[in-house]
């Protein structure tokens, strides 16, 4: 995953993450055991 203005990362209730790009309109669901990885991203 590369940095872009266009990246939005929204942390949900239950540990998961969805990263919404909004040039593409590409939403993608990363599991709880793998957010923390990319919140160090």
């Amino acid at each position: 995953m590369k940095p872009s203005q266009y990246n939005t990362l929204i942390e949900k209730e239950d540990g998961s993450l969805l990263l919404f790009n909004g040039m593409t309109n590409a939403i993608l669901r990363i599991e709880k055991e793998k957010s923390e990885k990319i919140k160090k991203f």
